[in-house]
């Protein structure tokens, strides 16, 4: 299996998608509304950071918006590379439509 991928610079990713007319909304959990509030229709960027040290400023400050993406049960954290956040597993339409958020704990 291939796919086709790129190495560029954060700057570099920015500026192609903000000259595309991509919306960059940004995963994180401070200053942030729930995903489903967020309108995702048109081109869209979700910009997920590392688990242990998030996203970079350059990211948050070029962000058309910060979003936060519910866990179920008693996780806290999402990690980026075990997440089933892909076009196969959560299709753009479905991205629009609430979900249930509730956790054990709410």
């Amino acid at each position: 299996f291939t796919v086709p991928t790129v190495a560029v610079t954060s700057e570099e990713a920015i500026g192609w998608l903000k000259d595309k007319g991509i919306k960059i909304y940004t995963a994180q959990l401070q200053d942030s509304r729930w995903y489903y509030d967020t309108d995702m229709t048109g081109g869209t960027a979700i910009v997920m950071g590392t688990e242990s040290t998030g996203l970079t400023d350059i990211w948050r400050k070029a962000a058309d918006a910060h979003i936060k993406i519910p866990m179920l049960g008693r996780l806290d954290s999402l990690n980026v590379s075990s997440s089933k956040l892909s076009d196969n597993a959560m299709p753009a339409n479905d991205l629009s439509k609430p979900h249930n958020t509730k956790s054990p704990r709410e």
